[in-house]
């Protein structure tokens, strides 16, 4: 079975260049639709609620909120930055400082 696959090829699919463009064409909010992904996704937030993991989550929430901020508030590559794109992208930055800072600093548990 194992002879039959082409090593190279499939190597070919780890470079670098090829892992960022599968990342730059994902989407996270299709993704957020389908079951298999939804689901998972709600469980684990549930246990890190029910343990009370409240900075891992936090982490959590603010990677995908970056994630979501540069896919849908940065221009792609060639196209020219505008001041709306840039303050819509600023907003979530400062969002996720934010709860960042409240979480992690202020916050005593």
């Amino acid at each position: 079975m194992l002879e039959n696959v082409d090593w190279v090829q499939y190597l070919e699919y780890l470079r670098t260049e090829n892992i960022l463009d599968m990342l730059s064409r994902f989407d996270p909010l299709q993704a957020a639709k389908e079951p298999m992904v939804i689901l998972p996704v709600l469980a684990v937030v549930g246990v890190l609620f029910f343990f009370k993991f409240y900075r891992t989550l936090a982490v959590l929430v603010g990677i995908l909120a970056l994630w979501i901020g540069n896919i849908y508030g940065l221009p792609d590559a060639g196209e020219e930055l505008s001041v709306s794109s840039a303050v819509k992208f600023g907003s979530v930055c400062l969002g996720v400082a934010a709860l960042w800072i409240y979480v992690f600093l202020i916050r005593t548990d």
